[in-house]
């Protein structure tokens, strides 16, 4: 576990909301560890003791069920955090744990790649991308994520969306 200030306490002080959502996590706030599809080690928020301890916090790690209900709905947090389970991630599984779990294709790198390039292509074509600029305050670094936003199509090109200075 991890102590100190996180992204999180970030986001907070300049009042942004965020909400991570992992695919094939069991529920809101899990922290049981790995299951069949969802790998622990792959939600950086529960290794913090400032969100882990929060539950306000804990109920802002949910499911990836849930994001196209947000979008749909237009709750969507100023940040997301999006992971995909340890098959969409395009590192798959062994052959035996592939099979087990009646996902033989995540067990080779064809099926792995397809499985991501699929489980990013329905975030991409039923939500609109831009990029995100933002500068720490020193003004030396500048940070450039993709970020999602409701919309219909993909808009050809990444309109610049201005982020506030995080310290």
């Amino acid at each position: 576990m991890f102590s100190g200030q996180t992204l999180v306490d970030q986001l907070e002080v300049h009042h942004l909301t965020w909400k991570a959502y992992m695919q094939s996590m069991p529920s809101t706030g899990y922290t049981g560890g790995s299951t069949a599809l969802y790998a622990q080690k792959h939600n950086p928020f529960v290794y913090f003791m400032t969100i882990r301890n929060n539950p306000a916090h804990m109920q802002r790690i949910i499911p990836f069920t849930q994001f196209d209900q947000d979008m749909k709905s237009g709750n969507v947090a100023n940040f997301v955090w999006i992971t995909p389970d340890i098959c969409s991630d395009m590192h798959g599984v062994s052959a035996v744990t592939a099979v087990a779990l009646g996902i033989p294709a995540c067990a080779t790198s064809d099926g792995i790649i397809a499985r991501g390039d699929s489980f990013i292509h329905t975030i991409a074509r039923d939500y609109e991308l831009s990029r995100l600029e933002c500068r720490f305050a020193d003004g030396a670094f500048r940070v450039r994520v993709i970020v999602t936003r409701t919309g219909s199509r993909l808009t050809p090109g990444l309109p610049r969306t201005p982020c506030p200075y995080i310290s």
